[in-house]
C-alpha cells in the first residue's frame, strides 16, 4: 500500500499525520483513480482542525491530591 507522512499547522497548532498501507487497488482489482492516502489525509486533517479545542484540565497551583 501507499504510505504518507504529512504535517500541517492551523491557529498555532501543529499536527503530524501518518498513513500506512493505504490501498492502491479496489476490491475488483482495478486501481483507484486517485491516491487514497492523499484523499484520506485531507479528510483526517479537516477532522482534526474542526474537532479539537484546547481545554484546561489543571491550572498552575491546583492541588490534585495530597500524600501523607
Amino acid at each position: 500500500g501507499r504510505c504518507l507522512i504529512a504535517t500541517a499547522e492551523q491557529n498555532g497548532y501543529h499536527y503530524l499525520l501518518v498513513i500506512l498501507g493505504a490501498p492502491i487497488y479496489q476490491a475488483d482489482g482495478t486501481a483507484y483513480p486517485q491516491n487514497i492516502a492523499l484523499t484520506e489525509a485531507a479528510k483526517l486533517l479537516d477532522w482534526a482542525f474542526e474537532g479539537f479545542d484546547l481545554q484546561t484540565v489543571v491550572s498552575k497551583g491546583d492541588v490534585i491530591a495530597t500524600v501523607e
